[in-house]
């Protein structure tokens, strides 16, 4: 597993690089631009474990990543090459069966009415933030044990109708100067 590091590009956008390789030009250009807005500072090497969450939310919007950033911190840039396995549940309906299937769920939580909307309505990170739950860290975790890279789940905590790309396999993230 390769040691990741902040770079500065010449655009002042951070991005991370692994040390003593660069990425190649099929995973940059082939790869989806992805974006981390955050107010919080930590190491490179903690990228997956984060402070309360399991692995690194993204997404292709740079807005949205704007509204995690706020005006004191900074979006940084990411590229996530075509070959990553991802695990879409972006849609609330797929996501909800998913939990069911996978045992994340149990029967007092299959009838909460409460926390199906939550779910099918494209709103699990609100309802762990209210609840105080971690069933986003179970999906993310039941989709790493499973050999994805990637999960895409609905993220409204920044912007409606975002998805957060929730990256666990750290190595699949490539930079890239901004174009």
């Amino acid at each position: 597993m390769a040691a990741l590091h902040w770079v500065k590009n010449s655009e002042g956008e951070y991005v991370v690089e692994a040390l003593g390789t660069k990425p190649t030009i099929p995973e940059v250009m082939g790869g989806i631009d992805l974006y981390h807005g955050t107010v919080a500072e930590f190491e490179d090497t903690d990228i997956v474990g984060g402070k309360k969450m399991f692995g690194i939310y993204l997404t292709t919007d740079k807005e949205a990543a704007r509204a995690y950033s706020g005006k004191t911190g900074s979006i940084k840039k990411y590229s996530l090459p075509s070959d990553a396995k991802i695990l879409d549940l972006s849609d609330g309906e797929n996501l909800w069966e998913y939990m069911i299937e996978e045992g994340i769920l149990d029967d007092d939580d299959i009838t909460n009415v409460d926390l199906e909307n939550y779910i099918k309505g494209g709103q699990l990170y609100q309802y762990d933030a209210s609840s105080r739950t971690s069933l986003a860290d179970d999906v993310i975790k039941a989709a790493a044990s499973q050999g994805y890279d990637v999960v895409k789940m609905a993220d409204y905590l920044g912007v409606e109708d975002n998805v957060a790309f929730v990256v666990i396999n750290k190595d699949k993230l490539a930079t890239h100067k901004a174009r």
